[in-house]
């Protein structure tokens, strides 16, 4: 009876997956068949169709000018993503395979990178582990090599689901968090929801079932603010989840029904899996062991059709642990499938490696530190050169400062003693000019005045008198104009030793004629030379 109820939950399933042939398999058939200019065309529908049913995260637009190779590489990984949504892995597995071929060919890293991203979740669904393992470790590496923080995000994502699926939550802890973390900076909701449906699932495994709900309302929001109703019915599967090990079954029971209610509206056969096999242990819980039954075997047909292996160990274990009571038989039938499966899945080569690359993620995390640490270092180094080349500069500009402002005062210093001695010049002319100037006017005037009473010797005593006062002012001019050479810094000042008497006496005729003309007599003593 229970073999005839698979065989039929089997073509059920294989009916509803020849309806669900939609618009995205034609497209994809057409764009394969033709040869014309029309495939890039088609190419893009095929992108834009992709994009909006959320099955790629990037929306890009091929062009005529490309390869066709290429091309067929880009189609071929966008399709694998899809496959894998729908839970086709072998399918995925083949596309993304043949598309990192190609683009390994043409030294295409960024986009063989994400192949491999492919390739890691689609094997872990399998239960291949040590393939997983192998491509997560690709990404990983070229992300990392890369400093790609978008790129890091997703490998430390995909590396968390593995390692969880792997039943090494707190190794998957440390990813999540660490692609939290970026996700965070570079606020991107759709992604940031995603990383926190993983940390739910991790939290859950942990036994850290508060949290867990907490992270699974996080990307619940997120998602339902973006509206995107297929990733919200995936968030309330991950908080039932949480709920069921919490041994809180009433809202587990709630959330899961949902979950599965939107789900099937967009046939999303991976998350339906994962959800029947859910809503089939909470109902053993509250004993509702037939209807549990039911969807575990659901939940064991979808997995056999899509060979995940994970949800399909799951059902089995969860079968032989329902039928036990009643039906050992049958109990030690799923107990022995569940046994193989497992053998199969979680081979000590495929732990070896994972606990090896473990080491290696912290090795280089380790390492990545130590060149964030050495590149601020440096930066500082320079920041600190700069501000003493900084400071050098503004002392430089100061000291050139200074020097202008003293050369400016020196020079201001100069022109006012030059004002001084044009101003001393001025006064010393108009003053010392004026006794010669006199001695001569007066002289002439005596000479006007008593023309005709003068003998020729007198005429010569004034005439004489008259020389000897013009010389004294030519004299006089001369010294001035050497006295300011001398102030204004054009003559060298070289003293030479003279004769005052002779100086006193020329000064004393120089007064004479005006003297005699007052009757006043002026007389010196001094010896002949001095």
């Amino acid at each position: 009876m229970k073999t005839i109820s698979c065989i039929i939950l089997l073509l059920f399933f294989h009916i509803d997956c020849v309806w669900g042939m939609n618009h995205i398999d034609s497209l994809y058939t057409e764009y394969n068949r033709t040869t014309s200019s029309a495939r890039i065309a088609i190419a893009n529908r095929l992108y834009e169709e992709l994009y909006r049913k959320e099955h790629i995260d990037t929306l890009m637009q091929l062009t005529g000018k490309m390869e066709r190779t290429v091309a067929d590489a880009y189609m071929m990984e966008a399709m694998s993503e899809y496959y894998y949504d729908c839970g086709e892995f072998a399918q995925a597995i083949l596309a993304a395979t043949k598309a990192a071929h190609i683009f390994e060919q043409r030294r295409m890293n960024e986009e063989a990178a994400t192949c491999y991203s492919v390739l890691c979740i689609t094997y872990h669904r399998i239960g291949n582990m040590g393939e997983a393992l192998n491509y997560g470790r690709k990404n990983y590496e070229y992300d990392l090599q890369t400093g790609d923080d978008d790129r890091l995000s997703s490998s430390l994502n995909n590396l968390a689901t593995l390692y969880l699926g792997n039943r090494q939550p707190e190794m998957a802890e440390k990813y999540i968090l660490r692609a939290i973390e970026i996700e965070q900076q570079l606020d991107r909701p759709r992604k940031l929801a995603t990383r926190f449906g993983i940390a739910s699932e991790i939290y859950t495994t942990l036994g850290q079932y508060e949290k867990a709900v907490e992270m699974g309302e996080k990307a619940y929001r997120l998602d339902i603010e973006g509206d995107r109703e297929l990733q919200a019915a995936k968030r309330l599967s991950q908080i039932a989840a949480a709920y069921e090990g919490w041994s809180k079954i009433d809202q587990a029971e709630t959330y899961i029904r949902q979950a599965i209610e939107l789900l099937q509206k967009h046939n999303e056969q991976v998350s339906l899996t994962i959800s029947y096999n859910l809503l089939g242990r909470v109902l053993r819980q509250k004993r509702a062991f037939h209807e549990a039954q039911t969807c575990l075997l659901k939940a064991a047909a979808m997995a056999e059709q899509t060979k995940n292996s994970i949800q399909l160990l799951k059902a089995y274990d969860e079968l032989a642990e329902l039928l036990e009571p009643d039906l050992p038989r049958e109990a030690l039938n799923y107990k022995k499938k569940s046994y193989d499966l497992q053998r199969k899945v979680f081979r000590e080569e495929s732990e070896r490696q994972m606990n090896n690359f473990s080491v290696q993620y912290e090795t280089a995390e380790k390492e990545l530190q130590i060149q964030k640490q050495q590149s601020e270092i440096e930066q500082t180094k320079q920041h600190r050169t700069l501000f003493a080349l900084s400071t050098v500069f503004a002392l430089l500009l100061c000291g050139m400062l200074y020097l202008l402002l003293r050369q400016r005062r020196k020079r201001n210093r100069q022109l006012a003693e030059a004002n001084a001695t044009k101003d001393k010049l001025f006064s010393i002319i108009s003053h010392d000019l004026k006794s010669p100037v006199i001695a001569q006017k007066a002289t002439l005037d005596t000479l006007i005045a008593n023309y005709d009473a003068y003998e020729t010797d007198d005429l010569l005593y004034y005439l004489e008198r008259f020389r000897i006062a013009s010389e004294s002012q030519m004299g006089l001019l001369q010294n001035l104009l050497s006295w300011a050479q001398v102030q204004t810094g054009k003559a060298k000042f070289s003293p030479l030793p003279f004769d005052i008497t002779h100086t006193i006496a020329e000064t004393a005729n120089l007064y004479a004629i005006s003297s005699e003309n007052k009757n006043i007599r002026i007389t010196t003593e001094m010896p002949e030379r001095c």
